[in-house]
């Protein structure tokens, strides 16, 4: 182990004591100079009306959307990572975890720190970028969009091919460093919020050259990041979002921000950059090193409470002849309906993540 890894031992015995002594502790409001100033590029036109339209039939097609909680526990992260804690785990009681910091491991037997606690806990402590002044339970639900993990960029044609396509490409690679343009595709996302929910600011999972996802919990990787103790193995990526939606935003708030300056707080008065989330519209960015989130879809209404100790899903049903598309948000095991929504009442996006390489070799090395 190198001088830069055990450096990186009291960053986890901090996180872990402070989880444990002192869960409402502030912390710091100022981002480090090496996540600042990084290049966002907004595409108005990403994607042409015929391959929108064929994403959003491919959601339907998938029909259920597990919590971001849940689905990084199915398919991205628990069930296949090396180390799904640092040393932190106590058993469940009756499958629950008591300290709202804490969720059940993969196979339900102990409760750990969630693979981005760091996003929550920060969002619960200041209300996110609006400031919301809210119980844990609402702020709780606000933040647990629903989404689908994939790793196979070769499973479905209308994905892979818009991947593929010339222009996409272009975009993409525009972000990387210039020495760095060969893209090495790895991960897609499909992103659904019901009104009233956000994406918390957050660094997307960063990628090392001895550290990922697959070994370690995504929170110690932000933490590395956020120490810029390994910047000479960090691997540098792209994340492309596009909009699938068919509502103009005006009046729904939910656009996507970025945070590019030093300033005194998340709060009122910060100076963030706003992207609209228009239809069919993209933005591009290395998300693993510029901070983002969305504003709150629809801030007004409340979502309905979800515990996170419960499996929720975002199920499609089909059209309805009356009222046309229709989604249930329901309890996974039970059935029981929290709420019902249209096609129309969602936020949804599909997100491409690609690392940047110097070369097909590099990319090849790496695996």
């Amino acid at each position: 182990m190198g001088y830069k890894w055990l450096a990186l031992v009291p960053v986890v015995l901090g996180v872990i004591f402070q989880f444990r002594l002192t869960p409402f502790h502030k912390g710091s409001d100022e981002l480090p100079p090496h996540l600042l100033h990084h290049r966002l590029l907004g595409v108005p036109d990403m994607l042409d009306v015929d391959t929108s339209s064929k994403l959003l039939d491919l959601v339907k097609e998938l029909a259920s959307f597990p919590t971001n909680v849940n689905a990084d526990g199915k398919n991205g992260s628990f069930s296949t990572q090396l180390h799904e804690h640092v040393g932190e785990a106590v058993p469940t009681v009756n499958g629950s975890c008591a300290h709202p910091f804490l969720v059940p491991s993969g196979d339900g037997t102990l409760c750990i720190l969630p693979g981005r606690v760091d996003i929550g806990r920060h969002y619960i402590l200041t209300g996110g970028v609006e400031g919301l002044k809210e119980s844990y339970e609402s702020l709780v639900s606000r933040v647990q969009s629903f989404g689908r993990y994939n790793f196979d960029m070769e499973k479905h044609q209308v994905v892979s091919s818009l991947f593929r396509s010339e222009s996409f490409q272009e975009y993409a690679k525009a972000v990387c460093p210039e020495e760095r343009r060969h893209l090495d595709p790895f991960q897609y996302n499909f992103i659904l919020q019901v009104p009233g929910q956000t994406v918390a600011l957050h660094l997307d999972a960063p990628y090392y050259s001895r550290a990922d996802r697959w070994t370690f919990p995504q929170w110690l990787l932000v933490a590395m990041t956020f120490s810029g103790l390994f910047e000479d193995e960090f691997i540098h990526q792209v994340q492309v979002v596009a909009y699938l939606h068919e509502w103009d935003p005006s009046g729904r708030s939910g656009d996507f921000v970025y945070f590019d300056e030093h300033a005194g707080g998340f709060g009122g008065g910060t100076p963030l950059k706003l992207a609209v989330p228009n239809p069919r519209a993209g933005t591009v960015v290395d998300g693993s090193k510029l901070v983002h989130a969305a504003m709150a879809y629809m801030p007004e209404v409340a979502v309905p409470r979800m515990n996170p100790d419960v499996s929720y899903e975002l199920r499609y049903l089909g059209k309805d002849t009356e009222d046309g598309e229709r989604w249930v948000l329901q309890e996974s095991e039970t059935g029981q309906i929290l709420e019902r929504y249209s096609t129309s009442d969602l936020r949804i996006t599909v997100v491409y993540r690609a690392r940047c390489f110097e070369g097909a070799k590099e990319a090849e090395e790496y695996k």
